[in-house]
Parts: C-alpha cells; structure tokens; sequence
C-alpha cells in the first residue's frame, strides 16, 4: 500500500509537469516559423496605392493588385503585381507614369524566375532577378516581394531587449547568399498563437539601412492577419503603402503564368 502511495503521488507529479513543458517560450527560430505560416496564405490579394518620396518631396504614386500563391507541396511562392499610375507629376515624363506587371516566382533556396509584361511592347520578357534591385525606383526591393520564403533565408536569436508586453525582438544573419541583407532586425506582436511581423530593419553589406513598419492589422481570413498599412524608411526618403483591400480567396493557377500575365488584368476577387 505505502509503495503503491508513493507511485500514485509520482504520477501526479509527472503530470502537474505535462502542461508547463507543453507551455515551454518556443525559440526565436520557432517564432519565425509561426510568423513564416502566417504569412504563407494559399491564394491571397490586395488593392493599394504606393507613394513614394525623395526625401519630404512626393515623387510618384502608383495603384496597383497585389496576388500571391503559395504551393505548400513544393513550397513556391508566385508573386504578382499589376501597378498603374494614371497621373505623371511632371508633365511630359513618361517614365513616371507605369502600366506594368511582374511576376515573380521562388522555390525554397532556388534563384527566382522573373517576368515582366510591358503594355507598350505588348509582350512578355523574362527578366535578370536581381534581389536588391528597387521596385519602380521604390524603397521595396524585389527581394521583399517573396516575403513568405525570405524569412526562412536567415538564422535567428534573440535580441539583448528581446522581449516586452506582447512583442518579441529577434535578430537574423543570413543563412544564404541569395539574402540582399548582413544583417536583420525583427520585431513580432503576439497575436494569440501566432506572430505578426510589425516593424524590420534590414541592413545592407554596404551598412545602408532600411526600415519597413506595418500597423493596422486585420484578420481578413481566420488566422491570416494583414496590415492596412506600412512605410519603408531610408536615409533618401520613404515608400509609403496602403491595402485597403485584402482577402484570402482561391483562384486558377494560371492566373500566376506568364501567358495570363499578358491577356488577363489583375483583380480582387469578390
């Protein structure tokens, strides 16, 4: 009996473990995964406006339909953008006025296919990928296009004030050379059991720094959270972006094909 007692209370102080283990803080790799699945929605699109500055100065504002696809079997990422800008702010200049569609499409450490449609041409070229080259003279490179699968491009630890009240600071060196950065800087908002992606500070090889925030977020699909808004921030000016319109919604693979990036317009679905 006194050893059956002693058993019994073994038992129940194995289990009362249980739940704290299960609880256990997971890593700062962990976290970036958990932010990683949140980013990667099967099919999502967004309709925004990018406006950006040289300096205080507003130089060029576009509109444009954002779509994404992710293949969770093989792990790709299509990206497409259709930009627009009906308005040229100096009369005359026609390269700040754009009708242009790029898609862009990566597999896991693979160098990414790029596409890019131009009106004018009437036509479809394949494009050099160049990771840091700048998204219509904007402060988004194409880099930051494959947000999904660039998160997965560096090693991660926490940073010294890694933590406070429901936000998560994580640092990254680069796992590959295909990443444009040395060096980043990772702030997360625990969303209840995800992590939302607020505010990252990438630093160049030649020491340059950027900074992308994102506020505002929605849940436009269960456990799929988007941003209304955000900012890319450089020493020469800023890329501001606005989604007023997000959703997470199936559409036809071949709208992600360069044969569809020639004949079909983007849209957000209903």
């Amino acid at each position: 009996m006194h050893a059956s007692r002693i058993t019994l209370l073994l038992l129940l102080f194995i289990s009362s473990l249980v739940p704290k283990l299960s609880h256990a803080t997971p890593t700062a790799s962990e976290i970036m995964a958990i932010a990683q699945q949140q980013l990667a929605a099967p099919t999502e699109f967004a309709q925004g406006e990018m406006r950006i500055y040289r300096h205080e100065q507003l130089d060029r504002t576009y509109d444009f339909v954002l779509g994404r696809l992710w293949d969770e079997a093989t792990h790709t990422e299509n990206v497409r953008v259709d930009f627009h800008s009906p308005v040229s702010l100096e009369l005359g200049d026609s390269s700040r006025s754009a009708d242009n569609r790029y898609l862009l499409r990566r597999t896991a450490q693979a160098s990414p296919t790029q596409w890019l449609y131009l009106p004018a041409l009437r036509r479809v070229r394949v494009t050099p990928y160049r990771p840091s080259e700048r998204v219509l003279s904007s402060h988004y490179f194409f880099y930051d296009l494959t947000w999904a699968l660039d998160l997965g491009d560096f090693r991660y630890q926490f940073a010294t004030n890694a933590s406070h009240e429901h936000t998560v600071i994580i640092e990254g060196e680069p796992l590959t050379p295909m990443a444009p950065y040395q060096h980043v800087h990772v702030m997360l908002e625990q969303r209840g059991s995800t992590y939302l992606l607020t505010e990252l500070t990438v630093t160049s090889p030649d020491a340059t720094e950027r900074t992308l925030r994102f506020t505002d977020f929605h849940e436009v699909s269960p456990g799929y959270y988007r941003p209304r808004t955000g900012v890319w921030t450089s020493a020469d000016g800023r890329t501001e972006l606005s989604f007023p319109h997000w959703v997470v919604h199936p559409a036809p693979d071949m709208l992600f094909s360069p044969a569809q990036l020639e004949t079909q317009t983007l849209v957000v679905p209903d």
